[in-house]
């Protein structure tokens, strides 16, 4: 099932070069490696090319079917 992500803070798709230089959850991820969102479970991820992942914390963005 494909998906689209929202930052309700902007209303728009997610500044991930912004988000992974200044959240805290987000730093074991590479900007420069394509990060993408994924869901495990029903919980929101990002996820780069060599597979380090993050947990989105609850509430930071919003899904979009």
């Amino acid at each position: 099932m494909t998906f689209d992500v929202i930052d309700p803070k902007t209303g728009e798709y997610p500044d991930l070069d912004w988000i992974i230089r200044t959240e805290e959850w987000a730093q074991n991820i590479t900007p420069r490696y394509d990060p993408v969102f994924c869901t495990d479970g029903n919980k929101l991820c990002l996820v780069d090319e060599f597979g380090c992942s993050a947990k989105c914390p609850d509430g930071r963005f919003q899904i979009k079917y």
